[in-house]
């Protein structure tokens, strides 16, 4: 009689055991946010996808002008905006209330630019999708340890985190080459606290909760070069740097200051001048400017900086240039633009 109680408390533990390994794992997994909205995903290989369709709903908008088929009909391109990031200018942008995925043909190459940057672009049967780990700047490692009993099989996790196994394969339709719209490869720009899509992340292991915020217009961003306020990105053809009365308005400060015997450096948002020549405010004729912008491969950030007075400076960031208003400059008494 001892024996069959000890086997049977034996037996309970191991059923006790194998429930606790089904159940608790599945209530382990992280949830996942976009802009304070839950969102699914798609583990396969340890790698995390997400469904474009759920970027579009949460935060971002479809630009329709500047997406569609190449010239030579091989490639279709999705081109989307953090909402109120890009001009608007005089081309439409499709609302995140409006945005819908075209169905496209099978075996169609397909590209993805977020804020005017490429992004790896893969397929979920005919769904695009994007990587978390370059969405977000955050390594795949995050679910690894959650989640090894899937590593052999592409399991869809739903809203509230519960797992399904799927047969199809999430296949990559091209490759991210760091490319901006203009077609130029994108240097990395050092932004420490979000991707280079501007996406901010935070983890709450307490609540198993990955968080992702888009970085919105007039926020802080933190870059090698100090703390910037993003205003607005330009980037492609039609959204692009291209604008006539705004070509003249800026001046490379970056290089003049050199040029001029001026150093500077940005903390918080602030331009203060560290070393002044003797003789201010520098007459400077807008045909020596060194580099006033009238063409700009790639992408360009309009910022907003004060200077140690308080006055507002429009300018214009690449990532390693500075530009500056020519007004705004002549608020710092630094430089006297001749036309």
């Amino acid at each position: 009689m001892k024996k069959i109680f000890v086997l049977m408390l034996f037996f309970l533990i191991f059923i006790g055991a194998i429930y606790k390994s089904l159940f608790s794992k599945a209530s382990e997994h992280i949830f996942l946010l976009l802009n304070e909205k839950k969102i699914p995903y798609v583990l396969q290989e340890e790698k995390i996808y997400i469904y474009l369709e759920d970027v579009l709903k949460n935060g971002f908008t479809l630009d329709i002008q500047s997406s569609g088929y190449t010239i030579d009909k091989t490639t279709y391109r999705y081109v989307l905006w953090t909402d109120g990031i890009a001009d608007d200018l005089n081309y439409n942008l499709t609302s995140s209330v409006d945005a819908q995925i075209p169905e496209l043909p099978t075996a169609m190459k397909e590209e993805i630019y977020i804020n005017g940057l490429q992004i790896g672009c893969y397929l979920l049967g005919e769904k695009p999708m994007i990587p978390l780990s370059e969405f977000a700047s955050i390594s795949d490692d995050i679910l690894k340890k959650k989640n090894k009993q899937y590593c052999n099989q592409t399991i869809f996790f739903n809203e509230k985190g519960e797992p399904l196994a799927l047969e199809d394969k999430i296949l990559q339709s091209s490759k991210n080459l760091n490319l901006t719209l203009d077609g130029d490869v994108e240097d990395c720009i050092d932004f420490k606290d979000c991707s280079p899509y501007f996406i901010k992340n935070t983890l709450k292991r307490t609540k198993g909760m990955l968080s992702l915020q888009s970085v919105q217009p007039n926020e802080f961003v933190i870059t090698k070069s100090g703390a910037l306020v993003l205003k607005k990105i330009y980037a492609g053809e039609l959204r692009g740097f291209r604008i006539v009365d705004l070509m003249d308005n800026y001046i490379d400060f970056t290089t003049t200051s050199e040029r001029l015997g001026i150093s500077f450096k940005i903390n918080k948002g602030i331009l203060s001048i560290e070393r002044y020549p003797k003789n201010l405010p520098l007459h400077l004729d807008v045909s020596e400017s060194l580099g006033t912008l009238h063409y700009y491969h790639g992408r360009l950030f309009q910022i907003v900086l004060k200077d140690t007075k308080g006055n507002l400076l429009d300018c214009l960031f690449t990532g390693d240039t500075l530009y500056i208003n020519k007004k705004d400059l002549e608020k710092m008494s630094i430089l006297k633009v001749s036309e």
